[in-house]
């Protein structure tokens, strides 16, 4: 499940929508792919929130977070560059691929060290 929230400098959330979609990895590779099966059923939940407020000298972030059974597994915030100021949304879609990329190394990474790539916490 995807849940995509946030603004982008006053453009419709239909093209925020767009281009989050657009720059999202999937999971790739034995360790990856072994690690998201594990946590595959029921599907995971990514949320992926941007701000980007119009106005000059605010750049933004976009954070991106893992959630499997209403739980925490991991979860990433990045500033957005101080060019996203003067682009439109898609600029956004190399920095969802690149953190989401992280994110399923990440979750192999947890699941080689723990033997669990399932939600943390008590």
């Amino acid at each position: 499940m995807l849940t995509v929230f946030g603004t982008f400098n006053g453009y419709p959330h239909s093209a925020l929508h767009d281009a989050v979609v657009r720059g999202i990895a999937c999971p790739r590779g034995e360790t990856q792919l072994r690690a998201f099966e594990k946590i595959g059923v029921p599907p995971p939940h990514l949320r992926i929130s941007v701000e980007h407020p119009a106005g000059q000298g605010l750049t933004g972030a976009v954070s991106v977070t893992l959630f499997w059974r209403g739980r925490l597994v991991l979860g990433e915030r990045k500033n957005l560059s101080l060019l996203a100021k003067t682009r439109a949304p898609s600029i956004v879609s190399s920095d969802i691929n690149v953190m989401t990329d992280r994110l399923w190394h990440d979750v192999a990474e947890l699941d080689r060290a723990t033997g669990s790539a399932k939600a943390v916490g008590p």
